[in-house]
């Protein structure tokens, strides 16, 4: 059995500066997906949400880890705008695979796609402080 738990966040409490997070806790599914700013913010939100169940799904399915996602986006993915879009992803065809149900969640809530996508770019991460 599979447990999902989707949180909404502040950006700035993202692991890292991503929209989208997932983690498997045992068998629990934990996606932290950002807040967007504004009325339509919670159907982007949630359409970050649909991708990052999707991807990790798709993952988990293809014996793709958590480990070797998270390798990949805090690595040689750090300085690329989409990890998952670059070609030396582990998970490429995965979150590739998850723009599908993303894209018809964001038709079927109305949101126009350009404004969806330059959304992100009012997003701030911040990198937590390290306790002295």
């Amino acid at each position: 059995m599979i447990d999902v738990v989707i949180r909404t966040l502040p950006h700035s409490e993202q692991r890292y500066d991503t929209s989208g997070d997932w983690r498997w806790v045992g068998d629990t599914l934990v996606i932290h997906v950002s807040a967007f700013p504004g009325p339509a913010g919670w159907k982007q939100s949630m359409c970050v949400a649909i991708h990052e169940l999707t991807e990790a799904l798709l993952c988990r399915a293809r014996g793709i880890s958590e480990k070797a996602v998270d390798a990949f986006d805090l690595g040689p993915g750090k300085n690329v705008e989409e990890p998952g879009d670059h070609p030396g992803a582990p998970y490429r065809r995965e979150h590739r695979a998850a723009y599908v149900p993303e894209t018809f969640l964001a038709d079927a809530f109305d949101l126009d796609w350009h404004a969806y996508q330059e959304a992100f770019g009012q997003l701030e991460w911040r990198p937590k402080r390290k306790k002295e």
